[in-house]
């Protein structure tokens, strides 16, 4: 398996998603019902570092998969920082900010894993929009949907 997940601290606050090699949607699929799923179990926000450093290629779509990543991302989901992005997603990227500030004001891109880190920590005290939802309400992904979509997908 070329994309695994881990808990950077013991805390569960930043899940690094390392990518490597060539990869398939399929497994980048299970992996993020996966990570929705521990994320229900979670009564505060998490990080998420996508670290692609390692990554050879990319497959088809990134652009609208990212889209839909970020569009049903689970509530209590704060940044993402994708490290090692190549220049052309870097500025695909860029416009889907544009785009949709909304759904990628939390998105962010770094350098190295280091730099993540420290973005993670500056950033801390900017609210997201997971934060957002931790004071008005409480309520939770709803899972059925997140899979009906990732089957519509695949």
């Amino acid at each position: 398996m070329t994309i695994r997940t881990s808990w950077h601290d013991a805390d569960r606050t930043v899940l690094i998603w390392t990518i490597e090699d060539t990869w398939s949607w399929d497994e980048f699929n299970r992996q993020m019902l996966a990570a929705h799923q521990e994320a229900q179990t979670l009564n505060h926000r998490y990080d998420v570092i996508c670290d692609l450093t390692q990554c050879k290629l990319l497959p088809s779509g990134i652009v609208a998969r990212a889209h839909l990543a970020v569009k049903y991302a689970p509530t209590n989901l704060g940044m993402m920082v994708v490290v090692g992005i190549p220049p052309i997603f870097d500025a695909s990227l860029r416009a889907f900010r544009r785009i949709h500030p909304r759904l990628a004001g939390d998105l962010h891109t770094s350098a190295c894993l280091q730099d993540a880190l420290a973005l993670i920590e500056r950033l801390h005290s900017i609210p997201t929009r997971a934060d957002a939802l931790f004071t008005t309400a409480s309520h939770r992904l709803d899972l059925r949907k997140v899979t009906g979509l990732l089957k519509a997908v695949c």
